[in-house]
């Protein structure tokens, strides 16, 4: 890809630094991500001009998290899609925004029961931790697996996707 070095550090103090005074790598990498899916050469390039177009990182989120989801309607079924939007959801903590608290495979097939099934649940869990998706990550807490969210940032396009905001 391109690069605007002078406009990629003005974005990152500006847009990307979180309160510990810390950058994400996966904020880049959305941006980057979308850049590179690009057809169009002239949108492959990580500037002030096609960061504007593409609509700042708020309208890149909810693309990103739009695009994927809209994914698994083409790889599975609209079951697998609703699930996956339920299961961010239960990694939420909708009230204050934030990422939820670590929750295992177990504790979430028990809390979507009758909204979704356990395999479901195994299955668009695999897929949403995957290389390719990651919008969530698996995490070893002592002797139990869990998993979280990879980003509060997805936390307003998930839900407005989901019709909760």
């Amino acid at each position: 890809l391109g690069i605007d070095l002078n406009f990629a550090k003005e974005v990152t103090k500006q847009e990307l630094v979180g309160a510990d005074g810390k950058v994400l790598p996966v904020d880049l990498q959305l941006f980057a991500e979308f850049v590179r899916k690009q057809s169009n050469p002239e949108l492959r390039m990580f500037n002030r001009d096609v960061f504007q177009r593409m609509g700042g990182f708020d309208v890149l989120e909810q693309r990103y998290l739009a695009d994927a989801l809209e994914r698994l309607r083409f790889l599975g079924s609209p079951q697998l899609y609703e699930a996956a939007i339920l299961i961010l959801l239960a990694l939420t903590d909708q009230e204050r925004r934030v990422k939820g608290k670590f929750v295992t495979k177990v504790a979430l097939q028990t809390q979507l029961r009758g909204l979704t099934s356990p395999r479901e649940v195994v299955q668009v869990l695999d897929w949403l931790s995957s290389g390719d998706v990651w919008l969530v990550t698996p995490v070893q807490q002592g002797q139990e697996l869990g998993y979280e969210l990879v980003h509060e940032r997805i936390i307003p396009a998930l839900l407005r996707l989901a019709g909760l905001d």
